[in-house]
């Protein structure tokens, strides 16, 4: 009655704490319940007739295996500890007693009157054994399952709830040698671990820190030395397009200084063509030294200088001329810049030389413009020119210069009448604008030159 009372107040606590345990402890007082109806039935058949005796004997044992299988089966913690701690104390007690009962209480005949008085006599004596037996086990189990089971476990669920507060530094005391002694020892190995795991991260962390330290102090110095390393750079750069820009005015004037002891037309022509080429690559050198980029020239700005300084040349105004210049490119390369820049310069002479003077009302249009690649387009509306007279070969500098411009940036050069009958023709580096002299010609209406880099060739 003591077990099946214990087991059915448990069951009835942890009903919505733990369904599992529950469920286990109310297998456990039907157990309870079926041993103390078996010991009623045996009480109102006799429990020294044959029938009584052999079946307290056997539903006990019945009852035994039945309390060994709900461990099994419900047992929340493993069941050897669980069995040897309480089913198996049970078990111990209950085979003492019936061997007890064997021994002193045999059956006997239900008519011998003798033998039944001295086997009640027997039966006050084992009444009184089994009291005293259940007094100790009521008093001793408890502190025995407090001892080697709920102690320990406390011991555990304290140092659990340590480690989980951030006490990696906790121990549990091992007071045994079982099942819950191994846990205890092992959960002492564990939190031994990770106390190390975390020294060896603090450590880590702090030479972690340094290394980051020392690392930024280096990336830092490398940084300052790099900006100091590229003011001079650009110092030096700034220097070296003034030089040069000094040194072609140099070249430049020297050529008008031998101009003026010049009497052959053609080679007067010469030097000044000549003289308006190295204006062309200074003007790049004084933007460069003028500019915040030292490697690339905003060409909008450029293209308009450029202009202007050769219709001053040819002695041109803005007001004489309809001009219009277009152009979306920002910046380019000092290594593109100067070969267009010469392009560009050969275009216009041929315009102010051979198109503008023979019109009444000159325009020139120069577009500059990124699709797909770069695309320098100059057109004017004068008479025009032949054709075939642009393909043919000729040993004229402006060729040549043309043709190696051309293979330096890779571009495709185009020229065309702008007149409803012409035909535009597509001429390659082996058949160049020539800058061809008024008698080798014969005009027509407008002209375009136009020469295309494509994309590819500008990233090389």
């Amino acid at each position: 009655m003591w077990a099946l009372t214990v087991c059915a107040r448990k069951a009835f606590r942890l009903r919505y704490q733990d369904t599992e345990v529950a469920k286990g402890l109310r297998w456990m007082t039907a157990v309870n319940g079926v041993f103390v109806f078996m010991c009623l039935v045996v009480l109102s058949v006799g429990f020294y007739s044959t029938v009584g005796y052999w079946m307290y004997s056997t539903l006990l044992w019945l009852g035994n295996l039945a309390e060994i299988f709900v461990y099994l089966n419900f047992s929340a913690i493993p069941t050897s500890l669980k069995i040897k701690q309480i089913g198996f104390a049970q078990i111990i007690v209950a085979t003492i007693l019936l061997t007890v009962m064997l021994v002193f209480c045999p059956p006997v005949d239900i008519l011998d009157l003798p033998a039944r008085l001295q086997q009640q006599d027997s039966l006050l004596k084992i009444s009184a054994l089994i009291i005293s037996t259940a007094a100790v086990n009521f008093l001793l189990l408890p502190r025995l399952v407090n001892a080697t089971f709920t102690q320990p476990v406390l011991r555990l669920l304290d140092g659990v709830q340590r480690i989980n507060a951030g006490d990696l530094d906790a121990q549990v005391v091992q007071t045994t040698q079982d099942e819950l002694g191994v846990l205890t020892q092992h959960f002492n190995q564990m939190t031994g671990s990770l106390h190390d795991a975390r020294t060896e991260l603090t450590r880590y962390a702090q030479t972690l820190e340094e290394q980051v330290a020392d690392r930024t102090a280096e990336i830092q110095a490398d940084k300052a030395r790099i900006e100091e390393q590229a003011a001079q750079l650009q110092t030096v750069m700034r220097e070296l397009h003034h030089r040069v820009k000094n040194n072609l005015a140099i070249v430049s004037g020297l050529l008008s200084l031998q101009l003026n002891r010049l009497e052959d037309k053609q080679a007067i022509k010469a030097f000044q063509e000549g003289q308006r080429r190295i204006d062309a690559i200074a003007l790049i050198h004084q933007r460069l030294y003028h500019s915040e980029e030292l490697t690339s020239i905003n060409m909008g700005k450029f293209v308009e200088e450029l202009t202007a300084s050769t219709m001053q040349a040819y002695g041109y105004s803005e007001q004489s001329i309809k001009l219009q210049i277009t152009s979306n490119v920002d910046v380019l390369d000092i290594d593109t810049a100067v070969p267009i820049s010469l392009i560009i310069n050969e275009f216009l002479t041929n315009c102010f030389k051979y198109a503008i003077p023979h019109v009444p009302d000159p325009s020139l249009s120069i577009s500059l413009l990124k699709r797909d690649g770069l695309l320098l387009e100059v057109a004017d509306n004068g008479p025009g020119i032949d054709m075939d007279l642009w393909q043919r070969p000729t040993t004229s500098f402006g060729k040549r210069l043309i043709k190696g411009l051309s293979e330096q940036t890779g571009g495709i050069l185009t020229v065309e009448n702008l007149t409803p009958k012409a035909t535009p023709a597509q001429v390659s580096s082996e058949m160049l604008i020539d800058v061809l002299e008024p008698d080798e010609r014969s005009f027509v209406r407008g002209t375009r030159f136009r020469l295309f880099i494509p994309e590819a060739t500008l990233m090389q």
